[in-house]
């Protein structure tokens, strides 16, 4: 169905298999989704957008039948796939076909690169670099409910009307700046397939709220709890808090209930959940009591952590606003704080896992210089009359 000059709205089978076809005939496809990730554990893919040079297509995914073959077409490694804070819409479709889509523009990414700031939004850009204002209305909109308005329509079709020219003004921009490897090493994150992998159930507790405040036997039964949880909400698809809420895991790997009885009391504070899960809560708890000491987790303050010296972090946080300025680009896209102790970490040879600052483009440009003032090479001052910070 068409909507306006170079827009379709496709919502038949035969529609996908027409733009399938159209996809295979062109270098670069702009690429967005809507979906809703509120009442799944896996978010339910709603609408497909792309953009094919001056056209764009809005897929009605639940009237449209199988996208196989549409999604087959995107996974070509010839055609490049242009994406605004893409991670989520490439997170989804890896999880509809197993495969990661090659290669990938990611028009936030490179708009950071050039000065735009460490995330800039869609809206905002195309309205910086292209002068055209967008429409914001549907922004908190309920994309699983039909029959979608024109109005809905029409922001999907602007969610990617501008990808492709905001793509070429920010890869001259590169180019010009001689910053293209920069972004060709910023967009291997979003090309690895171990971005979207699942996490292991076992390290499940984590991400758990309240599980710093846990040491030992109890963190061993919450690791248990969460390791639980995360396969029942997989095998129902539904989301964790509606299997069990984090505090309630919390709760029990305190009280650590070995029987029926040990429920009741919880039974009034959480509600039913408590008594619908009472099988499976009370087998993860003895899961996790049989746990031997040597083999709980390590509390949070122990993993890997690390405390610099006295301010340390405060001067190198100092000088990397210095180099960001010389760039003329966000501060923390090239660091954050975490970064910077794992810096001084290495230095004084702590275990502290990767140092991104000691790595490809963020060496160049402030991991050097961090790294000799840290090694007393270049020191940090306050130039009189200016204030401004002077490495040297």
């Amino acid at each position: 169905m068409r909507v306006g000059a170079g827009e379709r709205f496709v919502d038949t089978p035969a529609g996908v298999r027409e733009l399938a076809a159209e996809v295979r005939d062109h270098a670069r496809v702009g690429l967005d989704t809507e979906f809703i990730a509120e009442r799944t554990y896996s978010p339910q893919l709603e609408l497909l957008q792309l953009a094919l040079g001056e056209s764009t297509a809005v897929i009605d995914c639940r009237a449209a039948g199988s996208l196989d073959a549409l999604l087959e077409a995107l996974l070509e490694p010839a055609i490049e796939k242009v994406v605004h804070a893409g991670v989520q819409d490439l997170d989804l479709i890896f999880q509809l076909t197993g495969r990661v889509m090659r290669p990938v523009f990611d028009t936030q990414v490179a708009a950071a690169m050039v000065g735009f700031g460490a995330q800039p939004g869609y809206a905002a850009l195309v309205e910086r670099v292209l002068h055209v204002s967008l429409a914001k209305s549907e922004t908190l909109t309920d994309w699983s409910r039909r029959p979608l308005s024109r109005r809905q329509i029409a922001y999907a079709h602007d969610d990617v009307r501008y990808l492709l020219p905001l793509r070429d003004h920010l890869s001259e921009r590169l180019r010009q700046l001689g910053r293209e490897a920069w972004l060709r090493e910023e967009l291997r994150r979003l090309e690895d397939a171990a971005t979207y992998r699942r996490p292991d159930p076992q390290e499940a507790y984590l991400r758990v709220r309240g599980h710093r405040l846990l040491r030992g036997q109890s963190l061993a039964v919450l690791r248990a709890l969460a390791a639980w949880r995360e396969r029942e909400a997989q095998a129902r698809n539904k989301p964790r808090a509606a299997i069990l809420a984090d505090d309630l895991l919390v709760e029990l790997a305190r009280r650590l209930p070995r029987q029926q009885e040990d429920l009741r009391a919880l039974r009034g504070q959480f509600g039913r959940a408590v008594s619908r899960h009472a099988e499976g809560i009370l087998r993860a708890v003895a899961e996790g009591l049989e746990v031997p000491p040597e083999r709980w987790p390590a509390p949070a303050a122990g993993r890997g952590r690390f405390e610099p010296p006295g301010g340390i972090v405060e001067v190198l946080q100092a000088a990397l606003r210095r180099c960001a300025e010389e760039v003329q680009i966000s501060p923390t896209l090239i660091g954050t704080a975490a970064d910077l102790h794992a810096l001084v970490g290495h230095v004084l040879g702590a275990k502290t896992g990767e140092v991104r600052l000691l790595c490809g483009w963020r060496y160049e440009v402030a991991g050097r210089k961090l790294l000799a003032v840290l090694q007393g090479e270049v020191a940090v001052r306050v130039e009189p009359g200016t204030l401004r910070l002077v490495m040297e």
